[in-house]
């Protein structure tokens, strides 16, 4: 621990705090004995001096690895916390003692006054009575210089814990950049793992230099060359090629999710893509749409493609405010049959129950209000008339009142059975006293009118003193007239109890809450009251905002390469087709058999064992991909095909083996690029090159074809696809604009059928038509 530097404090400062600590503690026990010697000792003393003790104890025994830990800094800033209100207490005790002081003072110098002027037996008495006041207001002096010792040892503890405070953040700030990095890429779907090495061990390096003390720049620095080092090492064609992978699982889990096939689900996810890029935020990108537009789904039972707004006001529900996805899906069920956005319908509701609470004395946070409406029924919903403000007074009153809707609506259920409801109601006053009054309650009841039933069940329930002075009986009687067992009217009871004990701080925080709405729109005009309440409760700390920023860059890059998701696709589909093929299984099942006679033939007759199978051979030709299957058992045919067709021997194109890979995957990108272009004839050109490139990398590993013949046949099948392509959708645009003119036609025939038209028709032209059309009426 002596060489090791943290943040800014030096090795040696860390040791002296932790000395000084270790003294105040001591200090700290000894000031108690002293004060309860004196009779000075109170209760707020002792509480704070017990709790100065436990600071520096605490911080006496931090050890070197505990403030290199992650948990160190919240655990300091407790403490400090801690400090602060033991030393508040001190600091009010001085006060109080020096006020003490000098009022001890005043009566010793008013009582030696007396005595200087009195004689005999009279002066000895006041003298007496000088000494008990001068003993008491030295006790008081010796109190009051303890607890300015005391207030001195707090204001150093204090000190010590927001030194090391600092210390830590000094020491976390020369390694955070690569600690972000490290769990950001961490975070990358598919390829996080594999990239995630090279940032964590710039970190371990970067956290080695910063022990050391070589300041922010030199441990980044330090990190920096790991970093670069190992990223070249890792860092190749495996990000594009991740990136390319969540775009294809992306389109796949849209069209699982839609069934609208491939090409429409790539152009769905681009709609995804373009909602994002134009939202201006960090909060939204594609990938959280895509999940989003999922869940959205899964939660309503539906299959549909939902708007950008819905979408974005779902994440932000979910991700930022902590609704569950049923409690978001209900909002923006409501939002959209009621002709309203889902922000909108949010934002009135949150207002209502604002508003509602604070009339009220209750306070429920916009958060745990929109959890409310998960379990709201339709006929909950209804009986509200799907209005916002509505619901919002309807959770307040049946907060207020102790009840679930669930519970509202059994109750309601209770008093609709007319006849048993008034008999219970009359059992109830006959034995418990009271003269209940359920009349208007049955009537909001039988109306659906759940937010006034919630109001009288409130004005007639009465309390729970009332119900806890009352026998089991009585309890029962009363519980029964209200739909109700004793239990749940129990509950119900104690609840609202509760929110009534609680009226001040539901004030206070309805206060809070205000005043934050009030700041917020005025620093950004034009925002209204109802978007501050949902702004409110949906700001995220600065990590979460780093971490969407990472993320948003993290799916701009998918985005970028996501052009080339067709050509990962084509190539996937054409090894599919290349492998399912009965030649090329013919072919592949006759080399495995003759591997394995090969084999067998090796394990008969082993090399060196004849001269048709030498101990040693000598290779010649080329590498490449005949090379590495050339170690296969069987391979060295492979090989021999492929060294002869580099030689031209089959008198077709020869295989360049790797080589041609590499430059078939470098055309097959380049021929993404260009389809991507508006001209007809850049696409078909594009194609053609994307089709050669994948030609030409089979052709590189297949001896017959070759690297030319595999580029060639694949331009023409690329060339000759995109043409088909291009007509079939010339055709479709024909068909769909005869469609067009057809719905019109239609369109405008219904609309005069439905005028207002007479239609005359003479009866024997009508009945000859008849007997014309139907052979049945003859």
């Amino acid at each position: 621990m002596a060489d090791e530097q943290f943040g800014n404090l030096g090795p040696k400062d860390f040791d002296n705090l932790r000395s000084a600590a270790a003294e105040i503690a001591n200090l700290a026990k000894e000031q108690q004995g002293v004060l309860r010697s004196l009779g000075q000792s109170t209760e707020v003393t002792t509480n704070a001096l017990q709790q100065q003790i436990r600071l520096a104890r605490d911080l006496a025994g931090i050890t070197a690895e505990e403030l290199k830990g992650k948990n160190i800094l919240a655990a300091l800033e407790k403490k400090r916390l801690e400090g602060i209100s033991s030393l508040a207490k001190l600091q009010q005790e001085e006060l109080s003692r020096k006020s003490e002081v000098n009022r001890l003072e005043s009566s010793a110098n008013l009582q030696r006054q007396k005595a200087n002027s009195l004689k005999g037996i009279d002066k000895v008495l006041a003298q007496e009575e000088l000494l008990l006041r001068e003993d008491s207001l030295k006790a008081a002096q010796e109190g009051l210089d303890i607890t300015r010792q005391a207030v001195k040892s707090g204001q150093e503890l204090v000190k010590g814990t927001e030194d090391l405070i600092q210390a830590k953040k000094v020491l976390d700030s020369q390694t955070k950049f690569f600690d972000k990095l490290e769990s950001v890429v961490k975070a990358i779907p598919a390829v996080g793992e594999a990239l995630s090495g090279p940032f964590t061990k710039a970190s371990a390096a970067a956290k080695e230099a910063a022990e050391k003390g070589v300041g922010r720049m030199n441990a980044n620095l330090a990190g920096g060359k790991v970093l670069a080092t190992e990223l070249a090492a890792t860092l190749g064609p495996v990000a594009v090629l991740g990136a390319l992978f969540k775009v294809s699982d992306q389109v796949s889990q849209i069209n699982r999710q839609l069934g609208l096939g491939s090409e429409a689900a790539a152009r769905t996810r681009d709609r995804f893509s373009q909602i994002a890029d134009q939202s201006n935020s960090s909060r939204f990108n594609t990938e959280k749409l895509v999940k989003a537009n999922l869940n959205l789904n899964q939660a309503l039972g539906t299959s549909v493609e939902f708007s950008g707004e819905t979408l974005k006001s779902f994440i932000e529900l979910t991700q930022y405010m902590g609704v569950s996805a049923e409690a978001a899906g209900k909002l923006a069920t409501l939002g959209k049959i009621t002709g309203q956005t889902s922000n909108e319908f949010a934002g009135n509701l949150a207002q209502s129950v604002a508003q509602s609470g604070k009339a009220n004395g209750i306070f429920v946070s916009t958060a745990s209000a929109f959890e409310k409406i998960k379990n709201l029924s339709g006929t909950t919903l209804l009986n509200l008339r799907r209005n916002p403000e509505a619901i919002g007074q309807a959770i307040i009153a049946t907060e207020k009142l102790g009840l679930s809707f669930d519970q509202l609506r059994s109750t309601a259920s209770s008093l609709l059975d007319f006849e048993s409801s008034i008999s219970n109601e009359l059992e109830a006053e006959v034995l418990t006293g009271r003269q209940l009054n359920l009349e208007r309650a049955r009537a909001a009841a039988l109306r659906g009118d759940d937010l006034s039933l919630a109001r009288e069940l409130t004005r007639e329930v009465g309390n729970v003193a009332e119900f806890e002075k009352m026998s089991v009986i009585q309890r029962e009687a009363l519980a029964k007239a209200f739909g109700m067992s004793s239990d749940q009217m129990s509950d119900m009871l104690i609840k609202q109890e509760l929110m009534n004990k609680l009226g001040s701080e539901a004030k206070d925080l309805s206060d809070e809450q205000a005043r934050a709405v009030k700041d917020m729109m005025d620093k950004k005009p034009g925002m209204t009251a109802k978007e501050a309440l949902l702004a409110l409760q949906t700001q995220e700390s600065a990590t979460q905002k780093f971490q969407d920023a990472v993320a948003k860059l993290k799916t701009v890059f998918t985005d970028l390469v996501s052009f080339l998701s067709p050509v990962l696709d084509k190539f996937g589909s054409f090894i599919s087709s290349f492998a399912s093929n009965g030649l090329v299984k013919t072919i592949m099942g006759g080399g495995i058999v003759l591997s394995l006679g090969l084999a067998l033939k090796n394990m008969i007759m082993p090399r060196g064992s004849s001269p048709l199978n030498p101990l040693f051979t000598i290779s010649s030709g080329v590498g490449g991909a005949g090379g590495l299957l050339s170690t296969l058992p069987g391979g060295s045919r492979y090989g021999a095909a492929m060294r002869a067709n580099s030689m031209g021997k089959f008198g077709m194109s020869r295989a360049m083996g790797m080589r041609g890979v590499g430059i078939g995957a470098v055309g097959a990108l380049a021929g993404g690029l260009m389809m991507q272009s508006e001209d007809e004839g850049m696409q078909i050109g594009g194609a053609a090159l994307s089709g050669a490139g994948t030609g030409a990398m089979i052709g590189s590993v297949i001896p017959v074809i070759g690297t030319l013949a595999g580029a060639g046949i694949g331009a023409a099948i690329g060339g000759l696809t995109a043409y088909l392509n291009r007509k079939d959708k010339e055709e479709k645009e024909t068909k769909d604009t005869s469609n067009e003119k057809y719905d019109q036609m239609i369109k405008l025939l219904e609309e005069q059928a439905n005028k207002d038209t007479k239609i005359f028709m003479e009866s024997n032209q009508v009945g000859i038509g008849l007997a014309l059309g139907n052979p049945r009426l003859n």
